[in-house]
Order: C-alpha cells, then structure tokens, then sequence
C-alpha cells in the first residue's frame, strides 16, 4: 500500500503508475522526491519543535510578588464583608413568605459567596504557610456555608413543587442538615480570622526577649480598624451572638485593637 501510494511501479493489469502534471505536462509520478520532502519537513518540525521546548524551560517563571501583611489582611476584611452581604440579604428576606423573594435572595448569597472566594483564591498560592493556611480555612468555612444554601434552596424548590403533604417529607432533615453546614461554616470561619491575624505576627524588631509584633505600622493598623467599621458598621463591635462572616470579622477586629508592637 505504502509503495502504491508513493507511486512505485506495479505490475500490469493492477493499477497503473501514479502521474503529476509539470508545465502542464502529464509525467509520471516521482515518489522518491515525495521521500524526500516528507522527510525534510519531518525534520523541520522536530527541529521547530524542539526549539520552542528549549525556549519554554529556558524561560524562568516570574513569580507575583507577595503582597504585604496589610494588604492580605484587607482582602481578608472585604471578602469577608462580601460574604457577610449575601447572609444578610437571606436573614432579611426570612420574614418575607414569597418563594420567590426567598428563593432569589438565596441565590443572590451564594453569588456573593462565590465572589467573597475568588477575592480570597489567588493568596492560596503564597509563599507564606500560615497565610496559605488561613485561605484554605476561608475558603472551606466558606463551602460549608454554600452547602448550607444548597440544602435551603431544595428545601424551597421541595415547597413550590410539593402537591401533597408525602411530598414534604424528609423537609426537617434538610433544614437541620443546613443549619449544622452554616454553623459548622461558622466555626470555621471564626478560626480561620484568627489565623489570618496570626500571619502577620513577627518577632519583635530588636527585642532579645522574644517578644512579638504585629508586621504593620501605626497608620496602617488604623487603616484596618477603620475599614472593617465601615464594611460591617456597627454590628462589628456589638457584644452579641454573631455567626458567619461577622463573627469572624469581629475576631479580627477585637485582637486588631489591642496594643500590639508593631514591626514597621
């Protein structure tokens, strides 16, 4: 087949020899020029292949510059605020009896959780393990949260379909289901701020007393302080039971307040 093809002579009354046209002249077909050009352009390619491998691993990877204690410590504060808005957005829509008011509300919070995770998502690839740490808690606390509106949201879908009263059953299982998934995220969350802080814990500059200090100057840490009263406002120094985002936001805040050394 291969000889047939590359137009070598066959023997009569089988097929008869492969022809070209040169000049507009019918000759017959040369299939040791086609070797060659194949095998030429063969080469070309391993040649232009190889040189784009030798290109890429030549190449280093720049790495994103780390951000500072300050500005990892925001991110954290605002992804946390943006989470805290779509729990609200649930927590006011529960007086209302609309399922269709409850239902977008739900899905209004997960978008915002979803969008509170991809603020948070490329600090998981920091250099610094504690920090790396406290993102995967984020993260995860922040999962378990979005379970739980999973399990809200079928219980809601169960409701509008539901034709008969053996159409609801299961319906306490659900809800408790998602009411341990939110507390759980909770706890997780509340951990996790404490974390956070802790990353931006050094030694204390010129201190042999292994004393320690907060990785921020004087104007920055009041910065923060600031900011997280104006991305929770009031809510955020109440003396109360807080879950969710809040309650970790109020974590932050508390230690934030102390009179911390400060490293810079």
């Amino acid at each position: 087949m291969l000889a047939r093809r590359l137009g070598a002579p066959q023997r009569p009354g089988i097929a008869r020899p492969l022809r070209t046209t040169v000049r507009g002249r019918s000759v017959p077909f040369d299939g040791g020029v086609m070797r060659r050009v194949l095998l030429a352009l063969l080469l070309c390619f391993a040649c232009a292949s190889c040189g784009r491998k030798g290109t890429q691993t030549s190449a280093p990877v720049a790495r994103a510059p780390e951000a500072t204690p300050y500005e990892f410590l925001d991110t954290v504060l605002k992804s946390l605020a943006r989470a805290q808005t779509g729990i609200k957005m649930v927590e006011d829509a529960s007086t209302q009896s609309d399922l269709v008011d409850l239902m977008t509300a739900n899905q209004n919070a997960s978008i915002a959780l979803r969008m509170a995770e991809n603020e948070l998502r490329p600090f998981a690839a920091s250099q610094d393990s504690t920090r790396r740490d406290a993102v995967e808690a984020i993260l995860n606390g922040y999962e378990m949260i979005g379970n739980s509106l999973d399990l809200q949201l079928r219980g809601y879908e169960k409701i509008d379909s539901a034709r008969t009263a053996d159409a609801l059953l299961g319906m306490r299982k659900m809800v408790s289901d998602g009411r341990v998934a939110y507390q759980q995220g909770s706890a997780v969350l509340i951990d996790a701020a404490g974390l956070a802080l802790g990353s931006a814990i050094v030694p204390s500059p010129g201190d042999s007393s292994q004393h320690i200090a907060l990785n921020l100057s004087a104007s920055e840490k009041a910065q923060l302080l600031a900011a997280t009263d104006s991305l929770f406002g009031a809510d955020v120094q109440t003396v109360g039971d807080a879950s969710g985002p809040l309650a970790a936001a109020m974590v932050m805040r508390k230690w934030l307040d102390q009179e911390w050394r400060l490293a810079r």
